[in-house]
């Protein structure tokens, strides 16, 4: 059950998200009062170079304020919550990615504009590594997530795919790089050895590791499987599993129903 209260900021947030790409309104004659000492793009851009520093747990409204020299209520004149600001910011490095508007130029050939999306996105979580934090950064339906879905929607034109298919692609496309791009800045150094410590790793490999419960991995450690250097892995495994998803999206496109427009499922 929604309250009024949430409404209402609800409400508030969108008009915020998109009152922020509105051009200046026109005046006329001499503006009265002091003109404002911060602009809500300040407290944003702010908030958002202290999370890259500290991470976002040292995000405050309080140390927010500090690092703009303001008073701490003085923020909430631009921003009504920490978690309003946080939405704020994840759309504002949203729109970093800066992707290809529908009149400025583009790669040709769906499957290059799609790897666009996959550059620009990876790139925009391992520069804003706070960004993998979970629920409590979920983007919102600001233009920054609008634009991303604009892109990929447009980024399948010409290709025969129904609405319904080009949509579906959209989203695997974006659920696929977004999370493997956020498992990879949440955990850069999930791939390394026991020997990345300084030490040689054989007393690790010799006191912990039971070749028996693992029989798998080791086969494929004796095959050479795992001879990819570790600061590699994570680009390696990208490559490969976002290749295969574009293969799985070029197989759907030339396989239809007989006497339809729309594809057929591909098995396997």
């Amino acid at each position: 059950m929604t309250t009024d209260g949430h409404a209402a900021g609800t409400d508030r947030l969108m008009a915020v998200l998109w009152g922020r790409e509105r051009p200046p309104r026109a005046t006329t004659g001499p503006r009265l009062g002091r003109r404002p000492a911060l602009t809500i793009d300040d407290v944003v851009v702010a908030g958002v170079d202290l999370a890259d520093a500290e991470g976002l747990d040292s995000l405050s409204m309080s140390r927010l304020a500090r690092r703009l020299r303001v008073g701490t209520m003085t923020l909430y004149t631009y921003v009504g919550s920490k978690a309003e600001l946080v939405a704020l910011m994840v759309d504002e490095v949203l729109a970093e990615r800066a992707l290809p508007g529908a009149d400025e130029p583009r790669p040709a050939g769906w499957r290059t504009r799609l790897e666009l999306y996959a550059e620009r996105t990876r790139g925009m979580f391992g520069a804003h590594r706070w960004l993998h934090s979970g629920a409590s950064v979920q983007p919102p339906l600001g233009p920054g997530l609008t634009d991303g879905k604009e892109y990929l929607l447009s980024a399948l034109d010409g290709t025969g795919l129904t609405a319904r298919r080009r949509n579906a692609v959209a989203g695997a496309v974006a659920f696929f790089v977004d999370a493997a791009a956020a498992s990879e800045s949440s955990s850069p150094d999930a791939t390394a050895s026991p020997s990345d410590d300084g030490g040689d790793g054989d007393g690790w490999w010799q006191d912990a590791f039971d070749p028996a419960r693992y029989p798998a991995t080791v086969d494929v450690w004796r095959h050479g499987g795992f001879d990819v250097p570790a600061d590699n892995l994570a680009e390696f495994s990208f490559a490969f599993g976002f290749a295969r998803l574009l293969d799985g999206i070029e197989a759907t496109m030339m396989t239809r129903r007989p006497g339809t427009a729309e594809p057929a499922p591909v098995a396997g």
